[in-house]
């Protein structure tokens, strides 16, 4: 239950703060997972029999787990947008969703009945009452295969892309990412596969959920250590490295280097909270690789940390002018930073110091 309620919260506030499209879908599995705990306690404690519309809340949510995973990745690493083809992915969750539909519009009193019966439909006619168990028979095989073939499609995603050059956060938040969703498939996997032989156990069900949990709380410990990981654009985390393919002449590396820091300084295109490499690229009309060597190579920096330098110095100088008029918070957000916790992280890393303590510093030194 604990578990469930981060990992809601974790949805709430990175929904609030954070609109990438990578954190979005990441949100949402996070979002999904935390309701199934919910959904898997009302069940382990009878709380179904008190609220009985709770139960089966999450019954079509496994067809989201697997395509949000692979979306996710796919986004993260190839900063490829969703677009309207993407919804294909849906349809699977759409189909077991109006399955559910003659179960979801039953009264609260005729639920439990069902519970107490252990009923998963009710249906006057015969023929569709057998149509639809057979169904339901079915959706569980259907179910793990679908997860199973995109885990391995996210997987391959991953092994496929070289992340060689990709900076030390980044590579190991895929690899847990990557582990802790196995992980889940593996139990969720087990699962069927232990009731099918044998029968139900309690035991099994806390398998699932320990492997969510844990899915949950490495998003939590990355959205506070190293928040700008989950954004997703795979060259925004690259370390300055190899780029022999690349036909970028010096000069226009040079020229390149010039606009962006132009872009920084005059046009404080820093001060975007949500700013990508590519509305960098888009800025001075070149290609997010370019612009990426450029910020390797010739600026010796991430993109990451190119833009919290920027990002910082402007914080500096709000903490020393604008005292009275900015908390904590405003002067993050003034200074192009999504939250208080990415901007504290951020300046500290930059001087040695929090904001507050640099704050304090400069005003006992006057």
């Amino acid at each position: 239950m604990l578990a469930s309620a981060q990992g809601i919260f974790l949805s709430v506030v990175f929904f609030i703060k954070r609109n990438s499209q990578p954190e979005i879908l990441l949100n949402i599995l996070v979002l999904l997972f935390s309701i199934t705990l919910i959904d898997y306690v009302a069940f382990w404690t009878n709380f179904r029999f008190e609220f009985p519309h709770v139960n089966r809340i999450s019954s079509a949510f496994p067809f989201l787990f697997g395509p949000l995973f692979y979306l996710y990745i796919r986004s993260f690493i190839n900063s490829r947008d969703l677009d309207r083809k993407g919804l294909i992915h849906a349809l699977p969750f759409v189909f077991h969703l109006i399955i559910l539909v003659p179960y979801y519009v039953l009264d609260g009193s005729t639920k439990i009945e069902m519970l107490l019966n252990r009923q998963i439909f009710l249906f006057d006619n015969e023929f569709v009452q057998t149509v639809f168990l057979n169904i339901a028979n079915v959706l569980p095989i259907v179910m793990t295969l679908h997860l199973g073939i995109y885990t391995i499609l996210g997987f391959k995603l991953i092994s496929e892309k070289d992340l060689s050059n990709v900076k030390e956060s980044a590579g190991r938040w895929l690899t847990i990412l990557r582990y802790s969703f196995i992980g889940f498939t593996v139990s969720f996997a087990s699962y069927y596969i232990m009731v099918y032989i044998f029968s139900y156990n309690l035991a099994y069900d806390y398998a699932i959920s320990v492997a969510m949990s844990v899915f949950i709380y490495a998003i939590g410990y990355f959205g506070f250590i190293s928040p700008e990981v989950l954004e997703g654009d795979i060259e925004s985390h690259t370390e300055r490295g190899k780029y022999s393919n690349s036909g970028l002449t010096h000069s226009t590396a040079e020229k390149l280097k010039e606009q962006l820091i132009k872009l920084m300084e005059n046009d404080k295109l820093f001060l975007k909270s949500n700013l990508k490499l590519k509305d960098l690229a888009n800025a001075v009309g070149e290609s997010k690789h370019h612009v990426s060597q450029v910020i390797n190579d010739e600026l010796e920096t991430t993109f990451s940390a190119f833009v919290n330098e920027y990002r910082i110095k402007e914080s500096q100088a709000l903490l020393l002018n604008k005292t009275d008029e900015l908390n904590m918070y405003g002067i993050a957000k003034e200074s192009g930073f999504n939250n208080k916790t990415t901007f504290s992280l951020a300046f500290k890393r930059h001087t040695g110091l929090t904001p507050s303590l640099y704050q304090k510093k400069f005003q006992d030194s006057k």
